[in-house]
Formats: structure tokens, sequence, C-alpha cells
């Protein structure tokens, strides 16, 4: 993890791209599904966890460069706020990351993993303040029901 020093990088262009894309690839998450697409499915929850991760962080001041980094971050969120759920969902979405280039999961276990790790999202998302959130210019998504934020 790096510490971003002040006026480093964007922090409210970044901040709004990731808040957008972990709502934006849950959507895709479950389009995906509904169209037998388990694989891509899979790939987008990752997606939404780490744009989710990656939104707290910068929020933070914080820069994650690194696959690693996203997912050493869950660990750290998880310990800091004591809430193993948190860690738990990092891992299960990290391992539809890895179904992307396996396939081993069916339709059942991406949907499972899709329901633990989406209230996590929404959980993460909500350690940014509503009054910074709306600050922020988000492109409108279609479908806002899948995320509980």
């Amino acid at each position: 993890m790096i510490n971003a020093q002040p006026g480093s990088f964007d922090y409210r262009a970044k901040l709004a791209r990731y808040l957008f894309n972990a709502r934006r690839y849950m959507e895709n998450a479950f389009r995906l599904m509904d169209q037998g697409e388990l694989e891509k499915s899979g790939e987008c929850v990752w997606g939404s966890m780490a744009a989710a991760l990656k939104a707290v962080a910068v929020y933070r001041g914080i820069r994650l460069p690194s696959h690693r980094q996203v997912r050493e971050y869950g660990r750290v969120i998880a310990r800091d706020l004591h809430d193993p759920e948190i860690w738990s969902a990092v891992n299960a979405a990290e391992l539809l990351h890895v179904n992307f280039y396996e396939s081993d999961r069916t339709r059942s276990d991406v949907l499972g993993t899709i329901e633990q790790v989406r209230p996590v999202i929404g959980k993460l998302l909500g350690l940014i303040p509503k009054g910074v959130v709306e600050t922020l210019t988000l492109p409108a998504i279609e479908d806002d029901s899948q995320m509980d934020h």
C-alpha cells in the first residue's frame, strides 16, 4: 500500500470512477450470469470487490497499484473493523477471479458467492461518507437495486 501525498493524484476522479465501477461491475455480474456467462460474471464480482476496496483506499489517501495490495487491504479493513465477513468475502470474490481461468464453479456456486459478496461491497462503500459521495459526479447506473448502499 502506498500512502498518497496530498495532490499526488486526482482523488475525486479516482474515487468517482471506483465507486461507479463497483456498482457497474456488480450489475454486470448479474446480467452475465443470466446469460450463462459464469466465468465473466465471477470476474465482474472480483472487479466489483476490487473497485470497492480501491474506493475506500483512495478516500483514505492510499493507493493500491497491485492485485496483491488490493487483497491485503481487504485483510487490513477486516482486521481494523473487527469484521471477518469482509475478509471472507474478499477471498470468495477472489476465487471467482480464479474461476475465470479454471471454469470449475457451477451457477449455484457463483450465485452463492455473489450473495455473500454483494452486501459486503455495500458495507465497504458505506465507509465513504454520503456527504463525500454526493459531491462527486457519478454516471447513472440503469438498475441500482443490486447494491445495498
